[in-house]
């Protein structure tokens, strides 16, 4: 047992018996599903996964038996988990085969993850990027949209890192950001040829299309894809305007600094200026309504669709602004 991290995952069977072998066979699971039973030819055998069929955080579990002359059976099993190319990072790092869960809890060992309804033990993990004290688990399955959260000394705390919150609450939502991709796949990011030629226009979501003048769809007014909606005008008499992303664009802006979009506290009007959950965009600004998915790829629209344009995009992001203490005072009151 143990990990393997190539890409073609290759276990060597070899058993030693005082009386002859008659017969030896494998049982290969791959995350749980259905085994495979193979007699194999001689008493050293390879067992094989062709390459491409597993990826980072799946489980294969091994089961060897083997009949003797006397017809004694003697059945081994071993696991291993391929651990390559997982990045190791807080928050939930999802897999279609195992989630894994890490925070930083540098006061306290007691470290649990709850995930749809389940609690699961962390323990602590190896230093990586300068951080210490982290703990972790790796949840088995596929866990996409299903809701978790973190406990620290039995005290239930929101993960700073999660990428989706379920509205109004402070419990994370467990995320495939592959599947959140823009339609057509990335465009390339404008070049960035001297940085004092830079002209940033500061923008503000909500009121850059909201009002009606601004000839987006009613849909996207105040929305994410509202701010690259291309073709819109204003008319007043004789006289019609770009309005939108054609705005900036004929403006010859080379950024957008968007001001803060992550998630608000308070659900009135405001500048974002009241964060929550630094890396969840904000509700009020999609068009898919509860549509956990919908939500972050819209955001990768909008980026996506201003690189299109020639415009380079900043996130507003003030980590000295907290709404309060909630968000960090349940994992350290000494460093947040």
């Amino acid at each position: 047992g143990g990990t393997f991290s190539s890409t073609t995952f290759n276990a060597a069977i070899s058993i030693a018996s005082s009386q002859t072998v008659t017969e030896m066979s494998y049982s290969l699971t791959l995350n749980s599903g259905s085994p495979v039973n193979t007699t194999l030819a001689s008493l050293t055998s390879s067992v094989n996964v062709a390459a491409g069929t597993t990826q980072a955080g799946d489980i294969v579990k091994l089961q060897v038996t083997a009949l003797n002359a006397t017809g004694r059976t003697t059945t081994d099993q071993y696991v291993f988990t391929r651990t390559d190319a997982v990045t190791k990072k807080l928050g939930a790092t999802y897999t279609a085969a195992a989630t894994t869960f890490a925070i930083w809890s540098p006061d306290s060992s007691n470290v649990v993850v709850t995930v749809d309804g389940t609690d699961h033990a962390c323990s602590k993990l190896d230093d990586f990027d300068n951080y210490t004290g982290v703990y972790g688990c790796t949840v088995t399955g596929d866990q996409k949209l299903k809701e978790y959260s973190f406990k620290i000394g039995g005290v239930k705390v929101c993960d700073p890192y999660g990428v989706m919150v379920k509205p109004g609450t402070t419990t994370n939502i467990v995320m495939d950001l592959d599947s959140t991709d823009p339609a057509g796949g990335w465009a390339a990011r404008p070049v960035l040829k001297e940085r004092e030629d830079s002209v940033i226009y500061e923008v503000h979501i909500r009121d850059f299309t909201l009002d009606s003048s601004s000839g987006v769809d009613a849909a996207k007014q105040g929305k994410y894809l509202g701010m690259v909606q291309s073709g819109t005008t204003y008319t007043s008499g004789s006289t019609t305007v770009k309005t939108g992303i054609d705005h900036l664009v004929e403006l010859g802006v080379t950024h957008v600094q968007i001001m803060p979009f992550y998630d608000f506290a308070t659900a009135q009007y405001n500048w974002g200026y009241d964060p929550l959950n630094y890396n969840v965009p904000e509700e009020q600004y999609a068009s898919s309504g509860a549509d956990y998915t919908a939500r972050i790829q819209e955001v990768k629209t909008m980026v996506n669709e201003l690189h299109k344009r020639g415009i380079r995009v900043i996130m507003d992001v003030v980590y000295n602004h907290t709404f309060d203490s909630s968000p960090f005072a349940g994992i350290s009151n000494r460093y947040y």
